[in-house]
């Protein structure tokens, strides 16, 4: 996907599959569908940077999320046609099962298994879990470490990777899940969006 942060489309691709549209919650998806549709090939700078701004409480992060997978199911929705159709190629063929698995079956596995653990440590035998869940957390831990590395942040900020395994996976899994179902009943949808605060301390919009 084209970041709304940090994008920037040749003229021809906009005119030849199509501007924003106000039909779904994430432009930026919706049009690097459409450029992906109409054959054109969208590629990533490794070299770019940009700054944006962060939600700094649960409350704010939710309704950013929300934006996000509401948009995206949208998108979806809206391009269907390309679930079933070879002429689109990478969007068929990868782009869109890819979207599929992590956006619907994953978060309702995740959910699955949240169910499952909670029976099992119910029943009185939640140390079988804590393998599993010590291999998982090692895992996180590396694959944090690496990512740490590349962006040469604080190594400390390792010792935050248990939480992505316990704690921000189900909450997105929560949220992602909520979208779904809001898009699915065809609830009014609207724009949330977090505070932005920038460098004004006292909390207030900007």
């Amino acid at each position: 996907m084209v970041p709304g942060a940090l994008g920037a489309y040749r003229r021809e691709v906009m005119q030849g599959g199509g501007s924003y549209d106000s039909d779904t919650l994430v432009e930026d998806f919706d049009v690097t569908i459409k450029a992906l549709k109409s054959g054109q090939i969208v590629q990533a700078s490794t070299s770019a940077v940009s700054y944006t701004e962060a939600p700094v409480t649960v409350k704010d992060f939710v309704k950013q999320r929300l934006r996000w997978y509401r948009g995206n199911f949208q998108a979806m929705w809206k391009h269907r046609d390309a679930v079933f159709n070879s002429r689109y190629g990478f969007l068929q063929k990868l782009a869109f099962p890819h979207m599929v698995i992590s956006m619907i079956f994953l978060p309702l596995a995740g959910i699955v298994n949240i169910v499952s653990s909670a029976q099992i440590i119910a029943d009185g035998n939640g140390l079988m879990l804590l393998p599993t869940f010590g291999f998982f957390c090692f895992l996180q831990l590396l694959l944090s470490i690496m990512a740490i590395q590349l962006d040469g942040e604080d190594k400390k900020l390792a010792l935050y990777s248990p939480l992505l395994i316990l704690g921000y996976k189900q909450l997105c899994d929560f949220v992602m899940m909520r979208s779904f179902f809001d898009v699915v009943t065809r609830k009014k949808l609207k724009w949330t969006s977090a505070r932005r605060i920038g460098a004004d301390t006292s909390g207030q919009t900007l």
